[in-house]
């Protein structure tokens, strides 16, 4: 096991990019992706976040969750970012979230 938790900040980077839809790192400029989403969470402006492929069709609080899954795995500490099953937990719970908003809108 990696002392450091490598495997989870590369995860979070990841994470990030499916969420959004574009690399993490482009033109050289390390971190402003992750500075940028950070902004617009703070602004609560989730829909100008996520992928536009999407067009809104996703469940809100299951992009928050996996937004500070993505930033936990980010932590500038290693210490303070979760473990790949931790990760694992919070992503089910994502995954559950978005599976019930698709079963209610589907049963209308």
């Amino acid at each position: 096991m990696y002392g450091n938790r490598k495997v989870e900040y590369g995860f979070g980077a990841v994470l990030m990019e499916i969420i959004v839809g574009r690399p993490a790192y482009q033109n050289g400029e390390d971190g402003a992706l992750t500075q940028w989403v950070s902004s617009m969470f703070g602004n609560g402006e989730i829909g100008r976040i996520v992928d536009p492929k999407l067009e809104g069709d996703f469940d809100v609080n299951s992009v928050k969750e996996a937004l500070n899954i993505a930033f936990a795995c980010l932590s500038y500490n290693s210490n303070d970012r979760p473990t790949m099953g931790e990760v694992l937990l919070k992503l089910k719970l994502c995954l559950q979230m978005e599976t019930a908003r698709l079963a209610i809108g589907y049963g209308r």
